[in-house]
């Protein structure tokens, strides 16, 4: 659950970022979303199955 309020709490923030309508905000807006993606997308690859090792 903590994990998911982190990724929450990433982008509540990058849309306060956003609403300031400046391209600095918008820069690290979009640097929060990149992240919030990426742990997203490495915890769904951390819970594929993996090969056997031989």
């Amino acid at each position: 659950m903590k994990f998911f309020s982190t990724i929450i709490e990433q982008l509540d923030m990058a849309v306060a970022e956003i609403a300031v309508d400046q391209p600095i905000h918008s820069r690290f807006a979009l640097i929060l979303i990149d992240n919030a993606t990426e742990l997203l997308i490495h915890r769904s690859c951390n819970t594929l199955p993996t090969a056997p090792k031989r």
